[in-house]
């Protein structure tokens, strides 16, 4: 079984979130096979054999209106407040409401 063909374009790089080994988490606007751009937040792995020197991890791409929807959620979170913790979750966070 052939796959389809499957491009990507990385429009603007908005910026990275965090670097680990060879690993990158970044923030950037694609588009994929000619379509509408995405912001796109995603793993990417270094090898200089693939497109932009990087291979595509996980990721999660979000259109402008779920872009916006999340900037409204982080702007409202109080960042002063650690994040909650699961039971089983070491302790390295107290307890915060949200």
């Amino acid at each position: 079984m052939q796959l389809p063909n499957f491009s990507y374009d990385i429009i603007k790089h908005l910026g990275t979130l965090s670097e680990t080994g060879r690993q990158t988490k970044e923030l950037n606007v694609i588009s994929y096979n000619g379509a509408p751009a995405k912001a796109d937040l995603r793993i990417w792995i270094k090898d200089p054999d693939k497109q932009n020197g990087k291979k595509m991890g996980k990721g999660l791409t979000l259109n402008e209106e779920e872009l916006y929807t999340l900037k409204e959620i982080l702007d409202n979170l109080d960042l002063e407040e650690p994040l909650p913790q699961s039971k089983g979750t070491p302790r390295s966070f107290a307890q915060a409401d949200f």
